[in-house]
């Protein structure tokens, strides 16, 4: 396809007049793309948080069912706050990292060569004091689990006087049906372990040049066959056409 029928084609999509559409020189595409890449991070993990339930505030859903359409319940946590807090922290310096060190394109973060260097630096750091806060929460995993139980319990606790009047179980039973309602949603060590993610991902932009080049090289394979094909052909009748005229020949 020419740039001139290229042009056309993509005018009459946007409805626009062809004369209209300013075309960016080539040079300087390659020369923005030759020095840098196209760079895109992967940051996440099990959130250890999960929303709050009525029962959990000891209100009866169907009772409370217009309040709830009003407002939000908020969350409940399945590690300390503090251990969020960090693990918020790196997240938020990973993601920034890429901002600093990046342009924001149509394309996505374009980073110079000359500034790669010193994102991947800063982007090991902070991924090594991410998965250093995963480690621990693994190896600490029982303990921490035991801490939020006993936060549960306390939470519990201070909610009875609020459900006791309409409670059709005991204290003890209400607490423990709380404390367990809030312990499932725990996953397993190796599900929380394999969901930690601190990644990144490089684009390399092939030149116009080197886009040019290979549809020279498609094109010249695409001659190429279809020569081969032509001969191949070509030869068959051929033999077609002796092995008839030996039939023909009188003997």
């Amino acid at each position: 396809m020419s740039v001139i029928t290229r042009r056309e084609d993509i005018a009459r999509a946007l409805g626009e007049d062809p004369r209209q559409l300013r075309e960016l020189k080539a040079s300087i595409v390659d020369r923005l793309v030759r020095e840098g890449v196209l760079v895109r991070v992967h940051i996440g993990r099990w959130r250890a948080m999960h929303r709050l339930s009525p029962q959990d505030l000891g209100l009866d859903p169907e009772a409370a069912r217009h309040l709830l359409q009003q407002i939000e319940l908020g969350s409940k946590l399945l590690l300390p706050r503090r251990v969020l807090a960090d693990l918020d922290r790196l997240e938020s310096r990973g993601r920034a990292n890429l901002v600093r060190h990046s342009l924001d394109t149509a394309l996505g973060p374009f980073v110079p060569a000359t500034a790669f260097r010193s994102f991947k630096e800063a982007h090991e750091a902070a991924r090594s004091q991410y998965f250093a806060i995963r480690d621990e929460i693994l190896v600490r995993l029982p303990e921490l689990r035991g801490q939020v139980a006993a936060a549960f319990r306390q939470a519990a606790r201070d909610l009875w006087p609020a459900v006791q009047a309409r409670a059709e179980m005991t204290q003890d039973a209400f607490t423990r049906e709380y404390v367990e309602r809030a312990m499932q949603l725990y996953p397993a060590a190796d599900a929380i372990g394999h969901s930690f993610r601190f990644d990144y991902e490089v684009h390399y932009i092939p030149l116009s040049s080197e886009l040019l080049a290979e549809e020279v090289r498609r094109a010249e394979r695409w001659t190429s066959t279809r020569s081969l094909r032509t001969r191949a052909s070509s030869g068959g009748c051929a033999t077609a056409t002796a092995r008839c005229a030996a039939v023909s020949r009188p003997s």
